[in-house]
């Protein structure tokens, strides 16, 4: 139970909501200026989608409207994560060794479009580079447990390689824990990734030409909601108003039969 003093405040805090916030100030900028870039049509598939959903990157593509866009705390985080690649842009280029940052690369025969944090050279190696800031959390459970760098980021990085035809073998994808600015970097090379971008590109060109929609995701993967649908923005049009809900449902009741079916198959001694 909250303290009086904490009461106070908290009454405070939703008192200068309903009047002024700079909160309510930074929210609204935000809203706009997304607003503002979602006006623009979408005429390519986009590098940073590459390696999710496919039902996903073609709505998009087909500029369909979403139904669950980004909230407030995801806009605010987004924006920060743009402060963070500004940060290590700019000291890479004070270093000396930035040849390029924030280039746009478009392929027009598979419709695609993306833009690289950095191109960077260093005792003539040559290394293309992609950001990621995260939370300190997310940041140090990947570290430990080796998880969390998906397939999906490593197409991107390698997808700027090979459809920009840039002279790199390598690429690399730099984490940075936001918290702490514990770094992390995950090395991928270019010949191991080089088809699979063609393969999905052409997939992806194919299910466009014809106007067929991808089939979705499961939706359960290693026993929990489907991590994609929980944060796409075409989840209602997808799955339904109240999907999580019936899904958790649904993987309670799978875990009950289980423990059930467990005790079925002991034997007693």
């Amino acid at each position: 139970m909250a303290q009086p003093a904490t009461k106070r405040v908290i009454g405070l805090y939703k008192n200068m909501e309903k009047s002024f916030s700079f909160q309510k100030i930074l929210n609204n900028y935000l809203r706009q200026e997304t607003e503002k870039r979602k006006e623009k049509k979408v005429e390519y598939f986009h590098a940073s989608q590459l390696g999710s959903c496919k039902r996903k990157q073609i709505w998009r593509r087909m500029n369909e409207k979403e139904t669950n866009p980004a909230d407030d705390r995801a806009l605010r985080i987004f924006a920060v994560g743009d402060i963070f690649h500004e940060f290590l842009q700019k000291k890479a280029e004070e270093s000396g060794c930035l040849i390029a940052k924030e280039q746009e690369v478009i392929n027009d025969e598979y419709n695609y479009k993306g833009r690289y944090d950095a191109f960077i050279e260093k005792d003539g190696v040559k290394l293309l580079y992609d950001f990621k800031s995260q939370h300190s959390q997310s940041f140090h459970y990947m570290q430990e447990n080796g998880t969390g760098v998906d397939e999906g980021k490593k197409l991107q990085i390698v997808s700027y390689a090979v459809m920009g035809n840039l002279p790199v073998q390598e690429c690399r994808l730099l984490f940075v824990s936001k918290d702490d600015l514990c770094m992390m970097e995950v090395p991928v090379k270019v010949e191991d990734y080089k088809d699979k971008v063609v393969a999905e590109l052409k997939e992806l060109n194919q299910f466009y030409k014809t106007k067929i929609i991808p089939e979705p995701l499961p939706e359960i993967e290693n026993g929990r909601c489907q991590w994609q649908c929980l944060y796409c923005p075409f989840r209602d049009k997808c799955r339904g108003e109240g999907w999580e809900e019936e899904v958790k449902n649904k993987i309670k009741e799978q875990k009950k039969n289980d423990k059930n079916n467990i005790r079925k198959n002991i034997k007693p001694r």
